[in-house]
């Protein structure tokens, strides 16, 4: 009796923990929380062969779970299996969340103070920074612009006029110190053509996914300051003009790649900043306007104005295609000139969202790639898309800002008194 009851006990044991060492099958929406990216690997360990760098706030598919659970440079968790846009293999669990609300923020300018805030994208945290604008002529300042955060939150980019030039800054956050200072120079302040508001003189397109590249437009009417695109390295503290790959239209994707147009050449080109090579080009419609990529798809405008001494009222589209494709697949077609703008894609390319202008009242359309449908999200005068941030929606609306889940339909009051 005795021999079968230590047989039972050793059996039992050995499945407990054969049980604890087995995967657990998951299938559940993940976010990469390492800020300088997460290694994807071909097995559960350190010692397996690296497929590839996850960039932070990145969305990942949860396959499986080891049953060990392990501390690697402070975080805690297991081995995870996961998908990635199509890449399958292991990260450590310990830098997953299963709230996008930890990975993605935005900033934005309290109308009463003029101070800078960092919010996460559902509002449930606000945190006031040091950086304040020049206060002369209201949150404006002398032409000061409201920042960019980068994607790994962990820098922003800040515009500032100055005597006869703009100062372009980058800061650490949370620590908000300067790490870059460099200035381009444009119209004296005395010259009757100077602006300090006109955003055609310069603009931040943004930064690239891993954080370390600002993209910025300059345009000078003195002629001293060449007119294109930049690129700043943050790491190496260098600029280089972009002029010879680029002539407009350009902007980061959501990789490190510069979408553009060439020089001489009707082609649109897929640029990579790190090998500094053209790796596709494609072809676009005369009158394609404001492009966004995402992996191998594309959405952009299509605006035709109308040859108004023929009695012709114009046209304003939003279509997609595969980047090497022929046919579009139709968004919206409206028999108006330009009423349609912003179109982008959101949650991994299922929806695009874009904006209709009209004279009384501005209207917030998500559309569904997968079932062709068309819902309004939001509506109110003036009302605009900020940016949008992995599966959400950033709106600005009079002094408030929201923010819309689209797979989800949730709809957050993030700040009031907002200055925009």
């Amino acid at each position: 009796m005795n021999k079968y009851l230590l047989l039972y006990l050793v059996l039992f044991f050995v499945a407990t923990a054969l049980s604890a060492q087995s995967p657990e099958s998951i299938s559940e929406s993940r976010w990469i929380t390492a800020d300088i990216g997460l290694r994807i690997r071909k097995g559960p360990g350190l010692n397996y062969e690296k497929i590839g760098l996850i960039p932070f706030a990145e969305k990942v598919m949860l396959l499986e779970e080891t049953g060990n659970t392990l501390t690697i440079q402070g975080a805690t968790g297991k081995w995870s299996k996961i998908d990635w846009h199509g890449t399958i293999g292991w990260v450590f669990g310990g830098f997953l969340t299963d709230d996008d609300a930890n990975v993605y923020s935005i900033i934005y300018r309290d109308n009463s103070n003029c101070n800078l805030w960092i919010s996460d994208v559902k509002g449930t945290t606000h945190k006031k920074t040091n950086l304040k604008p020049t206060t002369s002529g209201g949150c404006m300042g002398k032409g000061d612009r409201d920042p960019i955060l980068s994607p790994d939150q962990q820098k922003v980019a800040y515009l500032k006029y100055i005597s006869g030039a703009v100062q372009i800054n980058i800061y650490t956050i949370p620590y908000e110190k300067s790490i870059a200072a460099f200035h381009i120079d444009f119209l004296p302040e005395d010259d009757e053509r100077f602006n300090p508001y006109e955003s055609s003189e310069i603009l931040i397109s943004g930064w690239t996914a891993d954080s370390n590249f600002l993209l910025f437009h300059a345009y000078d009417l003195s002629g001293e300051t060449k007119e294109g695109f930049y690129l700043y390295n943050v790491t190496n503290a260098s600029v280089r003009f972009l002029d010879s790959i680029c002539s407009f239209d350009s902007s980061v994707a959501r990789s490190n790649n510069i979408i553009c147009t060439l020089h001489g050449d009707d082609s649109v080109c897929i640029f990579d900043i790190k090998s500094e090579k053209k790796i596709q080009n494609f072809y676009l419609p005369d009158d394609a306007g404001q492009l966004h990529v995402f992996k191998n798809l594309i959405t952009y405008t299509r605006s035709y104005a109308g040859e108004w001494w023929e009695g012709e009222t114009g046209s304003s589209k939003i279509v997609y295609k595969e980047l090497n494709a022929v046919d579009e697949t139709m968004v919206v077609d409206y028999g108006d000139w330009a009423e349609y703008q912003f179109p982008h894609f959101v949650a991994d390319a299922r929806c695009i969202v874009y904006i209709r202008h009209t004279d009384n009242m501005d209207y917030i359309y998500l559309y569904d790639v997968k079932n062709k449908t068309t819902k309004k999200i939001y509506q109110g005068k003036y009302a605009g898309i900020r940016e949008v941030k992995g599966d959400w929606v950033i709106i600005n609306h009079d002094k408030s800002i929201y923010s819309y889940n689209c797979l989800t339909n949730e709809k957050i009051k993030i700040a009031d008194d907002v200055w925009h």
